[in-house]
């Protein structure tokens, strides 16, 4: 307000800067892996990658979780499940929980 009592109009410029987007995960159609019992697939950024504009690529970190799908026969089916190992683990089934975005992209 001026000094007489009117109102002074300004025009002032706001730019707002996300804090903290949300991550983008692609996956293949219908979004879901399936691996057939007993079989082998290496990843690869076609079957699984994610952007954020935040973080670099490289550093996005997956998490591995067992299914909760129930076939009914009352069994605990968590053992039955698959796993994710790295490549280079040199086939020891070293079973892994979390990997990251430059693991799939160089091939581990």
């Amino acid at each position: 307000m001026s000094g007489d009592g009117d109102y002074v109009e300004r025009v002032v410029s706001v730019n707002i800067v996300p804090l903290n987007d949300s991550p983008t995960i692609h996956l293949p159609p219908n979004d879901t892996l399936t691996l057939v019992a007993n079989t082998r697939m290496e990843l690869d950024s076609d079957l699984l990658s994610a952007t954020d504009p935040d973080d670099a690529a490289p550093s996005l970190e997956f998490g591995v979780y067992p299914s909760d799908d129930d076939n009914g026969d009352g069994a605990d089916d968590a053992g039955d499940c698959g796993y994710f190992e790295l490549v280079t683990s040199g086939g020891v089934r070293a079973k892994i929980t979390r990997f990251n975005q430059r693991d799939v992209q160089s091939g581990q």
